[in-house]
């Protein structure tokens, strides 16, 4: 009930205990407010073509220019970005390749699997 509605299980303990859920929201939620809220004239906000245009005095005092004013934006405080990744460098080319020779005959190039000297 942090928003002045009972929960649900607020509103299922009501009904349990026969209480009138009505009594124990708040005046807002009701319709005769809301009524009461929009029974006055809402006026809508003029086109920006009817605005009136509002000089700097500071700025303008006997020129008549319009001033031109340049809005920024707040700055905001970013939270710093991940750390790089602190690698070296000789692990990106790969392992290094060595070179192979065969058991049966000694020779390098190939396997004892794929050797075609005879048994």
């Amino acid at each position: 009930q942090s928003y002045g509605l009972p929960c649900d299980h607020a509103v299922a303990a009501l009904f349990f205990c026969r209480q009138n859920v009505h009594r124990f929201t708040e005046s807002y939620f009701t319709v005769a407010t809301y009524r009461k809220a929009y029974s006055q004239t809402i006026h809508p906000i003029p086109d920006k073509t009817l605005w009136k245009e509002h000089s700097l005095e500071s700025s303008n005092e006997g020129n008549g220019n319009r001033a031109e004013i340049t809005m920024k934006p707040p700055k905001s405080l970013r939270p710093p970005p991940r750390p790089r990744k602190k690698r070296s460098r000789a692990e990106d080319r790969g392992p290094v390749k060595r070179v192979v020779h065969c058991s049966r005959c000694n020779q390098t190039g190939h396997f004892r699997t794929t050797c075609a000297a005879p048994i």
